[in-house]
């Protein structure tokens, strides 16, 4: 299975609400437990809208270009559970962002929209990545409410109907965290950087801190589900009452899994775990396989 994957990380390191500093300052969660997917409010301040961008074709299909995932959901006891953000409750979420190639000549969220999945496990599954993960499981996605999709005008000669749901209730999909490989790490750490980020910058909001989200998906030639990077995971205090902690400025407070260079804890500390995108992935090619 070979799944290209776009590399634009100056535009996904501020697109999802990863509260790093690099991005403005980090970004408190509000009481709904979702992450902005895009903060970028003046997207459609223009008062001249964009009456023609699909005028010249016959069918007025939302390109399926590109795709992102994150998901988000406490940890407690070993296992997922809701977390509460001023008492509202967040269950396990995935958010699946689609961008239509449009999108990344300006980041104009027109041309974005997200499906929200709640995840459910059906087995444990090592993904086929062995010591390199610390849980992973086969997972069914069922649309959380109605309301919680704004795809529409999908091709249902692909999709099955104008939106992605029949898809993603069908797909064979899998997801897990872990330690990063030293790869994965590097990556994270040069993207940063190179975005402005200073070594005391990544020390104090991000090494010690992020571990690995993998997603997975069915491979023929192993016969299994087949786990690979995906994003970014961190996880962040929460009290006896899974109650999301802030600190006294309000933000959330990650908690430690590296000791040293290659130094990681054995499993996902209790907590509110977000794991945000870090790669953005050709959506046909992602799903349908």
């Amino acid at each position: 299975m070979r799944l290209d994957k776009l590399n634009l990380l100056p535009l996904l390191a501020c697109g999802f609400a990863m509260g790093l500093t690099a991005c403005g300052g980090d970004t408190a969660v509000d009481d709904t437990g979702w992450a902005d997917a895009d903060t970028d409010t003046d997207a459609d301040s223009d008062t001249d809208s964009d009456t023609d961008a699909d005028s010249d074709t016959d069918t007025d299909y939302f390109d399926t270009y590109a795709t992102s995932i994150q998901f988000y959901t406490g940890w407690h006891e070993d296992s997922m559970s809701s977390v509460y953000f001023s008492g509202s409750e967040q269950p396990p979420l995935v958010e699946i962002q689609f961008y239509e190639e449009d999108y990344f000549e300006a980041g104009d969220d027109r041309y974005t929209c997200y499906w929200v999945g709640a995840p459910v496990l059906n087995s444990l599954s090592d993904l086929e990545l062995g010591d390199n993960i610390w849980i992973g499981w086969d997972v069914s996605l069922q649309l959380a409410d109605p309301s919680y999709t704004n795809c529409t005008d999908f091709d249902p000669e692909l999709w099955g109907e104008d939106t992605p749901t029949t898809v993603f209730e069908t797909l064979p999909f899998g997801m897990g965290w872990g330690p990063p490989t030293t790869e994965f790490y590097t990556v994270v750490h040069d993207g940063l950087i190179d975005y402005g980020w200073s070594e005391t910058d990544w020390e104090d909001q991000m090494g010690p801190f992020m571990f690995a989200h993998y997603i997975a998906l069915y491979d023929d030639t192993a016969g299994a589900l087949v786990g690979f990077e995906n994003g970014i995971a961190r996880s962040f205090v929460t009290d006896d009452a899974y109650e999301v902690v802030g600190d006294d400025d309000g933000y959330l407070i990650p908690i430690e899994v590296r000791n040293g260079p290659s130094s990681y804890v054995d499993m996902v500390p209790d907590g509110y775990v977000n794991s945000s995108p870090w790669y953005y992935w050709y959506a046909e090619a992602l799903y349908l396989q």
